[in-house]
């Protein structure tokens, strides 16, 4: 058969068909305004011939550092088309060091930032004099030029898809708890792949209204396209505060909301959340890391039996498993992230390599046409995360009699002694709850475990090591008592930082 009958859609021609599909619908609105399909089309048309004029050639890096707007998603969309890679830097990160890694790491032709960030300019030209071309969203800065004016210097080019199936189109970074960012290679096929099946396995409303004040630079930017698959309009908000939220959901009525575990526990826990009418939502969905069943209880009595968990990395973004409204309803099930999606393959595998019997805890390996196709300047690495026909994803993990899949730690963090392996979650569940200790992390470092607890008074090192020995572990080096145990942005903790705490220590 020739393959050409089997091409693989890519992010770009879904994005055009959509364009084209609603010219009249509102597509975009927020605290930077409003934009119908027609202007979101015009404004890209304008940016991928702006690139043109730059002499960009398929596989050049467009990077951003920008909070949520209409222009930075149509920077990205440009991209996609125009094979190009885009790279967005999270905004709450404005760091010169920390940004120059990601531009060098990602071999940045162009920088698009917020003027808010102006003061970055001068030192990442200095860090990274690769770069040449340097634009702000909103007007001209030093060292910068304004991106709208540039834009209406050239005109519009035809919005034609250029890009491949598996040319890469965006370079996403990973959190870097388990060692330095790495630079994740997503193919136009991939986010393809995630754009059609997020829509599939928990239905969403029929035109979405989807509000968004986490940052779209992350994995919740991969949302949009389907939202405009469906002819759907996206709020964005510029800050993922529950302040933002709730003064959004009175103003725009949205039937979707999208919040990493930090915000979705913000919002119930703020004073103001039992005040705002919440009927609209149809479909909440979180993800990054689990929420406790407690907070999840919580969550049905104020915004309705409405909320979805999607379990996916930024090498497999947003498409391994996903816990539906209907699961969400089964006790027995909230401690899982959900069955696969339909399109994605998993396995459990030992050690050995072999598939792990059911319940038994191994790591999480898939593959499917949502993985990833490396990592950038990194071919060792990647010939071993993509491997005997896997992509191996670093996570410990079950899998029941029905298919759900329980995460328990990386593996990178499991626990080791000899020949015998503990995932860090079985003993620290073990340990919650028990001699007043209301929360634990353990690190393993070389050779040492330590234990990091949150709370109450006169906690004893003894009763800590006593009920780990009970949970299945029998040595704790050190305990450590702490005030609150250190997340991620996407809420999980920072074991990373944790180790580093314990070998200072």
């Amino acid at each position: 058969m020739d393959s050409r009958l089997l091409r693989q859609p890519t992010v770009g021609d879904l994005i055009i068909r959509a364009l084209r599909r609603y010219p009249e619908r509102l597509a975009f609105t927020g605290a930077d305004g409003e934009a119908s399909y027609s202007d979101v089309a015009l404004r890209v048309a304008r940016l991928i011939a702006l690139f043109d004029t730059l002499g960009l050639e398929k596989g050049a890096t467009v990077a951003q550092l920008a909070r949520n707007s209409i222009s930075q998603w149509s920077v990205i969309a440009a991209c996609y088309i125009a094979g190009l890679r885009s790279v967005t830097m999270q905004a709450y990160a404005a760091d010169p060091e920390g940004q120059a890694y990601f531009l060098r790491k990602s071999d940045a032709d162009v920088v698009i930032c917020d003027a808010e960030f102006a003061g970055c300019v001068q030192p990442l030209t200095a860090l990274v004099p690769r770069v040449r071309n340097w634009f702000c969203h909103q007007e001209a800065i030093p060292g910068a030029v304004g991106l709208a004016e540039a834009m209406e210097k050239v005109a519009p080019t035809e919005l034609v898809d250029r890009a491949e199936p598996e040319d890469i189109v965006r370079v996403g970074f990973t959190s870097g708890t388990t060692g330095p960012a790495k630079g994740v290679l997503l193919s136009s096929r991939a986010l393809a792949a995630c754009a059609v099946i997020n829509t599939s396995e928990d239905p969403w409303p029929r035109r979405p209204v989807v509000l968004c004040a986490e940052g779209v630079a992350g994995g919740f930017g991969n949302f949009i396209v389907p939202t405009l698959m469906l002819g759907g309009t996206v709020v964005l908000g510029q800050r993922a505060e529950p302040e933002v939220v709730l003064a959004l959901m009175g103003q725009y009525r949205p039937n979707m909301l999208l919040c990493l575990p930090m915000l979705f526990n913000a919002i119930l826990d703020h004073s103001e959340a039992g005040a705002v009418d919440w009927s609209s939502l149809e479909l909440l969905i979180f993800s990054g890391a689990s929420i406790a069943p407690t907070r999840l209880a919580e969550a049905q009595g104020l915004f309705g039996p409405v909320v979805s968990q999607v379990y996916g990395q930024t090498d497999c973004p947003k498409g391994l498993a996903i816990l539906t409204r209907a699961d969400h309803s089964r006790p027995d099930k909230l401690g899982s992230v959900g069955t696969p999606f339909s399109t994605v393959e998993v396995a459990i595998l030992g050690r050995d390599g072999g598939r792990c019997a059911v319940g038994e805890i191994g790591e999480l390996c898939a593959r499917g046409p949502i993985v990833m196709s490396g990592y950038a300047q990194e071919p060792e690495l990647s010939a071993a995360r993509l491997s005997n026909g896997w992509l191996h994803t670093g996570d410990l993990a079950s899998q029941d009699v029905d298919g759900y899949l329980t995460l328990y730690d990386r593996v990178e963090y499991r626990l080791v002694d000899g020949e015998r392996t503990v995932p860090a979650r079985q003993v620290e569940d073990g340990l919650r709850g028990r001699a007043g200790i209301l929360d634990v992390a353990l690190v393993q470092h070389g050779g040492r475990v330590t234990a990091f607890v949150v709370g109450a008074d006169g906690i004893s090192d003894e009763a800590v090591r006593d009920h780990a020995r009970r949970a299945g572990w029998d040595r704790i080096d050190a305990v450590r008592i702490i005030d609150e145990l250190p997340l991620l942005m996407i809420g999980r903790v920072n074991k990373g930082l944790l180790r580093q705490w314990a070998e200072a220590a």
